[in-house]
């Protein structure tokens, strides 16, 4: 599976899976999901405390993924700390900050393709000062093997089943 990524970004792997989905109308379209979780260490405390940053992280990194941005919330924290989400038509950039350690952490999906979820990641790494970023691993299975929501101990029939 090519994944489009760049050679700064080759430790920081997008994970790409191709859904088949069939709508109510029995029309069946293929969907190709991007995701990147990765924790950024060594970064500076009052930048990663600021939400004017927070707005020009969303802005920047979605205008970067040519991303439509449906609607964008920032939520602070007391006595510091924030959490910012970008609610996308393609999906979601979700970020978390902690200054107290200098830890930064982003989740984001979308179902642009891999370069495109690629240079937002980019956009991020080149804007916030950090000492290195940590990739987190996602592991998916082509078929339900497991909940969804590992916090549920019987089976719901409504919970939907991991598939990427």
């Amino acid at each position: 599976m090519k994944s489009g990524l760049t050679d700064v970004s080759t430790q920081y792997r997008t994970h790409s899976g191709n859904f088949n989905r069939t709508c109510h109308s029995q029309c069946t379209f293929d969907m190709n999901v991007s995701v990147i979780v990765a924790t950024f260490e060594g970064c500076d405390p009052q930048q990663i405390n600021d939400r004017n940053f927070f707005e020009q992280l969303l802005r920047e990194s979605s205008e970067a993924g040519n991303f439509t941005v449906l609607h964008t919330y920032i939520h602070s924290f007391e006595p510091q700390g924030l959490t910012g989400t970008a609610v996308l038509a393609e999906s979601h950039i979700n970020l978390h900050s902690w200054p107290e350690t200098g830890e930064f952490f982003v989740d984001m999906a979308t179902c642009s393709g891999a370069e495109a979820t690629q240079a937002a990641f980019d956009t991020l790494t080149r804007l916030i000062k950090h000492e290195r970023v940590l990739p987190h691993t996602i592991t998916c299975h082509s078929k339900p093997t497991r909940s969804y929501s590992p916090l549920m101990d019987n089976p719901n029939p409504l919970n939907k089943t991991l598939l990427c």
